[in-house]
């Protein structure tokens, strides 16, 4: 799994963004590992925009941007997304567009 530059449209700096989402990057992970699982060829970008409130919440949250096209994917990211929490922006609340690439595993076969 890689990730994109993302976007932050507020005062908040990104890379406090991308830190958070890092720290929360294996439950995303496992949300792909799970449909993966069922289709083991299943790649693509989910690109997520999301709110970050003035009291450090998620609100918002919609997939902008979806090539995987597997529902359960970005449903579960989705989900995940809205429960977290980030550093409070200082002007109020912060959108964020945050796109995620998945690819299988290419491990060479013995």
């Amino acid at each position: 799994m890689k990730t994109e530059a993302l976007a932050v449209d507020g005062e908040l700096d990104p890379s406090l963004v991308a830190k958070e989402v890092h720290v929360r990057i294996g439950a995303i992970k496992a949300c792909y590992e799970r449909a993966l699982k069922r289709k083991a060829d299943l790649s693509g970008k989910v690109k997520i925009r999301w709110t970050i409130t003035a009291c450090r919440s998620v609100s918002d949250v919609e997939i902008e941007e979806d090539t995987m096209g597997y529902a359960e994917v970005a449903s579960c990211m989705k989900g995940l997304v809205g429960r977290w929490r980030f550093p409070a922006p200082s002007g109020g609340s912060v959108d964020v567009v945050y796109p995620f690439i998945f690819e299988p595993n290419k491990e060479a076969s013995p």
